[in-house]
């Protein structure tokens, strides 16, 4: 397979290839005739084309220019045959004799076979079974190898969705992990982008597009999502993870939060905020507001104490992590609404939150749903008109941004065009976090 490189192509030397068509798994290994060297130099495969692919590909060893078997695909016909093994060099196919040949002749050799399929084959000189990781990984991204150029074996490509947990059967591979979705009966691995692979192409994306808009700047200080390692974790009798819900300023967080609590006041608690300003007639401390001296939170902000703050006319605000922990430490649910960066802050092992991104609808939607409810504006401070124009595209424009930074923090997303429906995904999804298990970083149960 000939490939000209280009950018990150240089990387990836794509000359393997797959053994196509169908395999049924093994025959019996055929018995050498010959001296006693030669029978333990050499072994003979038979394979009987199936609805199966053979789940092996080969290269050219770039030392010695030999055909070997550059990969064996865990659960596939080769695998379960126990005869192929990855760095075997390929001798003779059907009687052809293959030196001198490159991957691409080997394969229409294959291509054009029928039936019984006869490999002649030079054993590696050591052989590794094959042992598979445990390891499982949510993609956050979309995978197509359909569409991917490098994949050195498209019939080989495991497709995804972002979102989807993957088994990770081999990272042997720096390029190309052997992966099966997790639940997935099918048990031949399929070829994925590794992690540092997946990287490079989103910094050479990236960079691409940060060449044309100079102003991008928010790339180089995020981190770059690909796979996140995950393991299940359950529902624990009394110890409630907290929900948090990020979205633009305007997308009716505070409404879906507010109804939420209404529904079980007891049950559902929201942390008491922290300011530096001074008490008021009336307020008590520790009920609308704990008040401290702005030294204080100085020092606690410094002692990253606090998962979000900001000042406001002078004074400081803020919430404390402690006021999360104690919240769920009495049992309660800990419902929280943050500006998007405190997302780092929160996804800790100790607070295992549960993220709802609340995604506005298209701009028209967005517009007519509003306008049709009569609803006021969380940009006026006296909350006494509706939305302006510029106000729903600010909505559409900070969700684009919060989506590109932090997609890959968020649990779950819902859309509120309407809010009785976007409420009672709320309430479905809150019920889900108490009762089932579900995939966090597997830094969270350990």
């Amino acid at each position: 397979m000939e490939i000209k490189k280009n950018g990150t192509q240089a990387l990836l030397e794509a000359h393997d290839t797959v053994a196509q068509k169908d395999y049924y798994p093994h025959l019996p290994e055929i018995p050498q005739e010959g001296d006693e060297e030669e029978e333990e130099t050499i072994k003979i495969v038979q394979l009987v084309k199936s609805n199966e692919p053979l789940g092996a590909t080969i290269k050219t060893d770039e030392s010695s220019g030999k055909i070997v078997i550059a990969r064996v695909m865990h659960g596939g016909a080769a695998d379960r045959s126990g005869l192929i093994h990855v760095g075997d060099e390929v001798v003779e196919v059907n009687g052809i004799n293959v030196e001198g040949k490159t991957p691409n002749d080997v394969l229409a050799i294959l291509q054009s076979s029928e039936g019984t399929i006869t490999f002649k084959l030079v054993p590696a000189d050591s052989k590794c079974s094959i042992r598979e990781s445990k390891v499982r990984v949510r993609a956050h991204f979309d995978y197509d190898s359909s569409t991917d150029p490098y994949i050195p074996c498209k019939e080989a490509g495991l497709d995804f969705k972002k979102g989807d947990v993957l088994h990770i059967v081999s990272q042997d591979d720096a390029y190309w992990w052997q992966a099966r979705k997790e639940g997935d009966r099918n048990m031949r691995a399929g070829l994925i982008p590794s992690r540092a692979l997946q990287e490079r192409r989103i910094i050479h994306d990236r960079t691409q597009v940060d060449n044309e808009n100079a102003e991008n700047d928010d790339f180089d200080r995020e981190e770059i999502a690909t796979y996140e390692e995950v393991a299940k974790l359950y529902p624990r009798p009394g110890i409630y993870r907290p929900i948090v819900l990020i979205g633009a300023p305007g997308v009716g967080r505070n409404e879906l939060k507010r109804r939420l609590i209404d529904t079980d006041p007891d049950k559902y608690r929201t942390p008491t905020p922290y300011t530096s300003r001074p008490i008021k007639p009336g307020e008590i401390n520790g009920k609308e507001y704990f008040f401290v001296t702005r030294e204080k939170m100085e020092e606690d902000i410094e002692a990253s104490k606090f998962i979000e703050f900001g000042e406001y006319k002078g004074n400081l605000y803020g919430t404390s992590s402690e006021s999360v922990k104690a919240i769920v430490s009495e049992g309660h649910v800990c419902i929280l609404n943050p500006h998007y960066q405190a997302l780092k802050m929160l996804r800790t092992p100790q607070l295992k939150p549960y993220v709802i991104y609340i995604r506005p609808p298209d701009l028209e939607t967005l517009k007519d749903s509003r306008n049709a409810v009569h609803a006021r504006s969380t940009f006026d401070v006296n909350n006494s008109r509706g939305f302006t124009e510029e106000e729903y595209v600010d909505i559409e424009k900070s969700a684009a941004r919060i989506e590109f930074l932090y997609d890959h923090f968020f649990d779950e997303v819902i859309v509120n065009a309407d809010l009785a429906i976007a409420f009672s995904q709320l309430i479905s999804a809150v019920n889900r976090v108490e009762t089932e298990p579900l995939w966090v970083p597997c830094s969270w149960v350990q």
